[in-house]
């Protein structure tokens, strides 16, 4: 056990002027199978992906971060509508996150870089391997390369600090830079957290709000959200709910000025543990009401852009297996029942279902 444990201690890498570095990651192999209401079934292995996570402390105060991912996917086009289908391959090698962290003390600290921003749980647990399936909730995902609620990276700086009183945690987060679609325009944010640990558990609750503007065309946007995480014995729940408003200055999308579209997500997401911890059944109820959900689709065939809002309801149950730590292997099978005017299409159900199964190894 000693000799384990010196091992452990050593870094993996010899270091500079650090006295530490690290080397990690994650593999993700995906495959998803769609079955389309009234259409034909396509599956295939839509995500192949490596991520390479390396970390260093210089002193007890000064650290890095760095994480690059490695990855062949293929998207989904025309997602919301009957005639979705993949992509071809999209190769990509991209730095995603990387910052350099100065913490002075429990109550304050500092990050520069490119950042995760700390908005709700599921973004800030970011990656493959924290999730029980491939796909973020509906409120994370893009539409049309661009998001629908609040970017999820920004180029600045974050602000944090945490305070303990008895059980009781709280964090704080303040961010600013610029936002990860368009590099010419600000947005800033915060999110505020409280944590109630118990015996055998803790509920945790959080505040965010991110605002800023997404193109030079005057579009401002401000989203709240708030967030809540359960965990009894082996019971474990995370639930978000995501409201934001965006605010045209000058000609909307429809040709009008001074237009509001109000845009709401939520899921409700537990699971349990089974044997060891090895075995994790979970659900996930998931809704997203996505004013201008439908992007660069000419639905009435007259030569210009349609844009429709879509009401989506995306129930999925599944099952994850550990067989060995760090080791995820999982199954899901998800309904998405569109509801309202986005449910068909030139007579078409864009009602779907879909299989996934993957695999993630940490390392």
């Amino acid at each position: 056990e000693s000799q384990y444990l010196e091992l452990l201690s050593r870094p993996t890498v010899s270091p500079l002027y650090a006295k530490s570095i690290n080397i990690g990651g994650y593999f993700n192999v995906t495959a998803t199978e769609i079955v389309p209401h009234g259409g034909t079934r396509q599956g295939l292995v839509d995500e192949v992906e490596l991520g390479v996570i390396l970390t260093g402390n210089v002193n007890d105060s000064l650290s890095f971060f760095t994480h690059i991912e490695f990855e062949q996917e293929k998207k989904v086009i025309n997602k919301n509508l009957p005639t979705r289908d993949f992509t071809d391959v999209e190769i990509q090698v991209e730095p995603e996150d990387m910052w350099i962290d100065y913490r002075y003390s429990n109550g304050f600290g500092i990050q520069l870089g490119s950042l995760i921003t700390p908005f709700g749980i599921s973004n800030m647990e970011h990656f493959d391997y924290l999730r029980w399936q491939n796909e973020k909730p509906l409120a994370l995902r893009e539409s049309s390369h661009d998001f629908v609620f609040f970017d999820d990276h920004v180029n600045g700086l974050t602000v944090y600090g945490q305070f303990f009183y008895n059980q009781h945690t709280f964090n704080y987060y303040l961010y600013g830079g610029t936002n990860n679609v368009d590099h010419n325009e600000m947005m800033d944010g915060i999110k505020v957290q409280h944590r109630l640990d118990f015996s055998e558990g803790y509920i945790q609750t959080g505040l965010n709000l991110q605002q800023g503007s997404k193109f030079s065309n005057g579009q401002r946007y401000s989203t709240t959200g708030v967030d809540l995480r359960i965990k009894f014995k082996n019971f474990e729940m995370r639930a978000e709910y995501f409201d934001s408003i965006m605010f045209y200055k000058t000609n909307d999308i429809y040709g009008h000025k001074n237009s509001d579209y109000h845009s709401y997500s939520y899921y409700i997401e537990p699971w349990y543990h089974l044997i060891y911890n090895k075995h994790i059944l979970y659900i996930r109820h998931d809704f997203i009401h996505d004013q201008l959900g439908i992007h660069k689709a000419d639905l009435d065939g007259d030569g210009t852009e349609d844009y429709y809002q879509v009401n989506l309801y995306e129930n999925t149950i599944g099952y994850n297996f550990l067989p060995e730590p760090g080791w995820r292997i999982s199954i899901g099978f998800t309904w998405f029942d569109y509801v309202g005017a986005s449910n068909s299409f030139d007579g078409k159900n864009a009602d779907y279902e879909a299989l996934e199964i993957g695999t993630v190894l940490s390392f």
